[in-house]
């Protein structure tokens, strides 16, 4: 067990980067660490009894703002990528999954972003539009579309270059 657990005594401020000393010593490499084990050496104690909405979100953004410094830490600081595993924790993703990792997340928030993007480009009103404003949507349009296409299509070509260096059909 690590001194924050054992003493309860933070040695490292801010106390992001004590908790990232602690992931690095206790947990690891592949290793998960729960919500409830995260939030106590984060000092984010959940809020008791009736919340207003703004306290619940200040308690929320305030425990995402730790969460977020602690991922920064000890990804610029320990090489460790912290990955949400839901309803659990967090765990540490594996250096030979982090490649992997990156390029499906990658390639989720591209597509999330293209589709949304394409979405308000095609649904505008255009009754008081210009025919300069329209042809200025479309280009718009054109370009996001043919973007995503082209993203889409390299990275169809990155998935099967890992699936070749790890050995895959």
């Amino acid at each position: 067990m690590s001194d924050i657990i054992e003493t309860g005594e933070v040695t490292e401020y801010p106390i992001e980067r004590h908790v990232a000393t602690h992931i690095v010593n206790e947990v690891g490499y592949g290793g998960e660490i729960s919500h409830a084990e995260l939030n106590s050496l984060l000092e984010c104690a959940e809020p008791q009894g009736r919340l207003t909405a703004a306290d619940y979100q200040s308690y929320t953004f305030g425990r995402l703002a730790k969460i977020e410094g602690l991922k920064r830490i000890l990804l610029n600081d320990h090489f460790m990528l912290l990955d949400n595993v839901r309803g659990n924790g967090y765990r540490v993703i594996k250096p030979k999954e982090q490649t992997k990792h990156v390029l499906k997340d990658f390639r989720e928030l591209s597509n999330k972003l293209s589709n949304r993007s394409i979405s308000q480009l095609s649904c505008l009103c255009t009754d008081d539009l210009s025919d300069f404003e329209l042809q200025e949507n479309a280009d718009a349009l054109g370009t996001v579309a043919s973007i995503s296409t082209m993203l889409k299509r390299q990275l169809a070509m990155t998935g099967v270059t890992l699936k070749k260096i790890e050995g895959g059909k």
